[in-house]
Formats: structure tokens, C-alpha cells, sequence
């Protein structure tokens, strides 16, 4: 389903069911409610900001968890400083359950960023991002990065 929930709030959602039977006999199947979704609110003709989230299953290569199930949620911004100025910012926030019954990590990540057009085939980036995963085994890690570039394009 998608479409303008307002003139300003547009929207999509998919809901379903996912399925995955594992060969091995030791292994329960899963089944689980699936989603993916984001709503976009228009604040500004030059600022937007959004939310989404989805939830799948991922295979693994782990003996002891074939699979694990990750819900995201996540946070945007968009804001055109300038015509060709373009800032954006987001944090987002990952579970992932591992089929084990065991295992469950947690990734917060924020990142922000600007582009700079500097005409039609050239673009300078921007971005600073840190990530946090702590999972229940105990182990984790924190990670902070910037990077910079030019893209081009013919």
C-alpha cells in the first residue's frame, strides 16, 4: 500500500508473512510477521523528514544459528542549504535475534553528511558516522569514521 496521506505526509507499507524450512532436522523453521515501510514528511519545500523500518530474515554462516531475524527502524533528514548544498543527517537502530535463542545484538548508528554540486558531473561528499553494537554474549564494539570524496559523473 502507498500513497499521500496528506499533501505533505506520503507513505508505504508492506505487510506479509516470511517462511524459511531449514534441511537440517536439529533446526526449527521459522515463521514470523514480516514489514517494510517508511512515511516521508515534507516540512519544508527544502526539508524532508523521514521514517522507516523493516523487519526480514537474513541467513547466516554460523553452525549454531542459520538465521536471524533484524528489525530496523531508522530516522532521515534532508535539508537543501542551497541549491546545490544538500545536508542530511540520520540514526537508526538494528536487532537482530539469532535462531539459537541465545544471541541478540543491538546497532545504533548516527551519521550525518553533506554533498556539494559543483555542476553536472561533479560532487564532492562529506560524512561522519558512528556506530555502537553490544550484543548479549558480551561482546561489542564502537566505531566512529569520516570520510571524504569526489564523485564524478560522465
Amino acid at each position: 500500500v502507498h500513497g499521500e496521506i496528506t499533501p505533505l505526509v506520503r507513505g508505504r507499507l508492506g505487510i506479509g508473512v516470511e517462511h524459511q524450512n531449514f534441511l537440517n532436522a536439529g533446526l526449527r523453521n521459522l515463521t514470523t510477521l514480516a514489514f517494510d515501510g517508511n512515511i516521508d514528511w515534507l516540512v519544508t519545500d527544502i526539508t524532508t523528514i523521514s521514517l522507516s523500518g523493516n523487519r526480514t530474515v537474513q541467513n547466516t554462516s554460523l553452525p549454531t544459528s542459520p538465521a536471524r531475524l533484524i528489525t530496523r527502524f531508522r530516522l532521515h533528514l534532508d535539508h537543501e542549504l542551497l541549491r546545490n548544498v544538500l545536508l542530511w543527517g540520520e540514526a537508526d537502530r538494528e536487532n537482530s535475534d539469532y535462531r539459537n535463542g541465545v544471541d541478540r545484538d543491538t546497532l545504533w548508528r548516527g551519521a550525518a553528511g553533506a554533498n556539494w554540486l559543483l555542476n553536472a558531473h561533479i560532487r564532492t561528499k562529506v560524512q561522519g558516522e558512528v556506530r555502537n553494537r553490544s550484543s548479549d554474549t558480551g561482546s561489542g564494539y564502537t566505531e566512529a569514521k569520516l570520510t571524504a570524496g569526489v564523485h564524478l559523473q560522465l
